[in-house]
């Protein structure tokens, strides 16, 4: 049922549902959280055969919120989409996790033109470093990341659909309560972006805590589960987001 559903995690590019696994873990009840595959990633695909773009991921998500009350999550990419859905009715609070910023996304834009789409991002130099070197997670997880790197080798290779964020990050979360946890030691996106990110936040008046997780990577639900679900937690348990249902 649509109440049962506390809230929505949503992963970044060339990943898929799998990475949520050690967060779920260590979760009280991860039967209320929703984790589905970003449609053209893991084993989904667009309804209908709807081409693969961006607005068809926010219309693919509104459609899984929609009449509901729910945290939304997003890593890396899915912090973007999370970013461009945070002013739906149905959104109760965003948890940024080393979210893909309009600022990164701009500069891989510009370092990507390649005569590719240009409504599109390429990722694989940062992605191949990640698949080359996950940081602190098991070897069991690390061939679950290069399984779903190759899974979205077809979406890789025409070009990730490009966020468009026609506005700061700080209209789209104005009066949400917001979230951004990010790695130390991220090295696929630099934690400047990050820094950066919570400082405007903070200047334009939007409702942020920033959480910074010591000797932890781009991955924080992998490499520091536990952490991350204490942080969330608390964060979840915060008066006026504790009742989503």
């Amino acid at each position: 049922m649509k109440s049962e559903i506390r809230a929505i995690l949503i992963h970044g590019a060339a990943s898929s549902r799998r990475i949520w696994m050690r967060l779920l873990e260590a979760m009280e009840s991860p039967e209320e959280i929703l984790t589905p595959d970003i449609p053209g990633m893991g084993d989904a695909q667009l309804p209908g055969g709807a081409p693969l773009s961006f607005e068809g991921w926010l219309a693919y998500f509104r459609s899984l919120g929609s009449g509901r009350r729910v945290h939304l999550v997003g890593h890396s990419l899915g912090g973007a989409i999370a970013v461009h859905l945070a002013r739906e009715p149905w959104v109760a609070s965003v948890t940024l996790i080393a979210p893909a910023t309009r600022a990164y996304c701009e500069s891989r834009r510009i370092a990507s033109r390649s005569g590719r789409d240009p409504g599109s991002i390429v990722f694989e130099r940062p992605l191949n470093r990640l698949v080359a070197w996950p940081g602190r997670i098991s070897r069991e997880d690390a061939e679950v990341l290069r399984e779903d790197y190759a899974k979205a080798g077809p979406l890789l290779s025409r070009g990730v659909p490009w966020p468009p964020y026609p506005m700061d990050e700080a209209e789209y979360l104005s009066g949400k309560p917001v979230l951004l946890v990010y790695g130390e030691e991220d090295a696929v996106i630099p934690t400047f972006y990050f820094r950066r990110l919570g400082e405007d936040l903070l200047a334009e008046g939007v409702c942020v805590t920033t959480v910074c997780l010591p000797g932890c990577g781009h991955i924080p639900q992998l490499e520091e589960p536990w952490a991350l679900t204490r942080v969330l937690s608390s964060f979840w348990a915060q008066p006026g987001l504790s009742g989503c249902d």
